[in-house]
């Protein structure tokens, strides 16, 4: 009877020695993606970043903040005019080694009301750029179109006059394609893109004459495939 005791005892010891040595001896299981909150290794096309508070971000974002991943530091951005390079908020044109408000010939000045101004235009007044100030009655007071801001999305700027097409079914998703009308720097122009029933869009390349949509509308057919 003694000897059962002590042999239920025995049996009831190791066993809570070997449930509590698992709980301590077991390897953590890490998780990997994009969240990277455990201490293993990421997936593949993922990876650990200095910038990236211990997260696991996608190749080329190695940023993490609010939540998610990022190809630039807070406050900077990659723009379509920036030539691949990260420029703070508000300096979306990269030419010369840095980052830049305005396109290459044009600046923000005193006078000019926030707008681009190409050099020599400063004053900003009736909708566009003028070399010499309003009321200014002595010598040549030539008009110049401002170097209109566009949407990085679409190619269009805030004032246009926008045409659109129907929606066109196309496998997952409906595509509409759409022009819009401005005035530019030499004279009226038009930029186009097409956009998806799901959000998304697709610029076509240059503007007026230069107008270019086949590979905007490949890209928007391959996007709703």
């Amino acid at each position: 009877m003694k000897f059962a005791r002590f042999s239920l005892y025995t049996v009831a010891v190791i066993i809570i020695f070997v449930l509590f040595s698992g709980c301590l001896d077991s390897p953590a299981i890490s998780s990997s993606g994009s969240s990277g909150t455990g201490s293993g290794s990421c997936k593949s096309g993922y990876a650990k970043y200095t910038t990236s508070q211990g997260h696991c971000c996608p190749t080329g974002y190695p940023y993490y903040y609010d939540g998610k991943c990022h190809s630039c530091s807070e406050g900077y951005n990659k723009y379509s005019t920036s030539a691949g390079y990260c420029c703070p908020v508000g300096y979306t044109h990269y030419y010369n080694g840095k980052c830049h408000q305005c396109s290459s010939g044009y600046y923000k000045y005193d006078t000019s009301a926030g707008y681009c101004c190409l050099s020599g235009y400063p004053y900003y007044y009736g909708g566009k750029c003028h070399s010499q100030s309003s009321g200014s009655s002595s010598g040549s007071n030539t008009v110049i179109v401002y170097n209109v801001p566009v949407d990085d999305r679409t190619g269009c700027p805030a004032q246009k006059d926008l045409q659109c097409s129907g929606w066109i079914a196309a496998g997952s998703c409906q595509i509409q394609s759409c022009t819009c009308y401005y005035s530019g720097l030499h004279g009226d122009t038009t930029a186009a893109y097409y956009h998806t029933s799901d959000g998304a869009y697709f610029r076509c390349s240059g503007a007026g004459q230069t107008l270019s949509c086949i590979a905007a509308a490949q890209a928007a057919a391959q996007h709703c495939l």
